[in-house]
């Protein structure tokens, strides 16, 4: 059970934000930093972003009721998962880098987030209801047989993303590219987790359909009548 400490959301929405900039700006610290920092130096570091991804979670407490919005309330299922699995890597890194004193650890916490993200998708696979079918849920309550089979489906695919963007990150670590590391944690591994969330929106709305009037949703309504047309 949290610890309600806080009961205001303005520190939770601080909290959420912040999480946020250190996870898009770490490759880019990483990438300035690195060349001239010893690795006991980026220890304080790590022990600092680790308390804010690892206890926040049990200090804050959860909202006391669900949003409204449902993009919102995928942001809710997701947040805990990604702040869990950030924990997890920097805490490893952490031990790690005071135990074998090498600075090129710290480029290797985006692979054990990803391994951790394909532990959790691919783990949920032996369960009823895979991770996709929950955020999937999210949205719509009522999942026929088909659509539980293509969330299952795509659970498979997400895993097997996060374990070909670990070996990737691993492969650019030990090759000692500095520049192409911190391009594809920084930038090219969200391009392509967007290219493929964004690829399973549209095969599951053409597939489906529930669109609904929003914007986005009218322009997929468009173009696939016209290709039906």
């Amino acid at each position: 059970m949290p610890l309600r400490l806080f009961e205001k959301t303005g520190l939770q929405v601080f909290l959420v934000r912040l999480r946020l900039v250190w996870t898009l700006s770490l490759p880019f610290l990483v990438r300035g930093a690195l060349p001239s920092i010893e690795s006991g130096r980026l220890s304080p570091a790590l022990l600092a972003a680790w308390l804010l991804f690892g206890l926040s979670l049990h200090i804050l407490p959860a909202p006391a009721r669900r949003p409204q919005h449902e993009v919102m309330r995928l942001v809710d299922e997701f947040a805990p998962i990604i702040s869990k699995t950030a924990a997890a890597g920097i805490l490893f890194v952490l031990i790690g880098s005071l135990v074998f004193d090498d600075e090129k650890l710290v480029q290797l916490l985006p692979a054990i987030t990803h391994l951790a993200f394909a532990f959790i998708f691919g783990s949920s696979l032996f369960t009823a209801r895979p991770l996709i079918q929950k955020f999937a849920e999210a949205f719509h309550q009522d999942l026929n047989q088909a659509e539980k089979q293509h969330c299952r489906r795509f659970t498979l695919i997400w895993t097997l993303f996060f374990l070909l963007n670990a070996g990737v990150v691993v492969f650019l670590t030990e090759a000692g590219n500095l520049n192409w590391w911190t391009f594809y944690t920084g930038v090219g591994g969200y391009l392509a987790a967007g290219a493929l969330g964004l690829f399973e929106y549209i095969l599951r709305k053409y597939r489906f359909g529930r669109l609904t009037e929003r914007p986005y949703d009218q322009l997929l309504r468009w173009l696939f009548e016209s290709r039906d047309s």
